[in-house]
């Protein structure tokens, strides 16, 4: 399961997906949970289940939304990269 978390920064919000190293970065918390919410949408799709994380300005976690996989994929399939990729 591929974890997706939405946390504060000082002047906006990011979102990050397990260790990969490519944050994205937002003004609001609604623009950032939107981002992660297609985001998690587009793994589903590509078989891949998620947990979305949305943190408050405190760190404390606020809420947890699990999306589940809606595609299944074959042992062969690199779906995972290309459901990252997609804008």
């Amino acid at each position: 399961m591929r974890r997706i978390a939405v946390t504060a920064l000082s002047d906006g919000w990011k979102v990050t997906i397990d260790d990969i190293a490519n944050d994205m970065i937002f003004r609001s918390g609604r623009q950032a949970e939107r981002a992660a919410r297609k985001l998690a949408d587009r793994l589903a799709r590509a078989g891949m289940e998620s947990e979305i994380q949305l943190h408050l300005r405190d760190g404390s976690l606020a809420a947890k939304f699990v999306s589940p996989a809606t595609a299944q994929r074959s042992a062969n399939d690199n779906v995972g990269a290309d459901a990252l990729a997609e804008g």
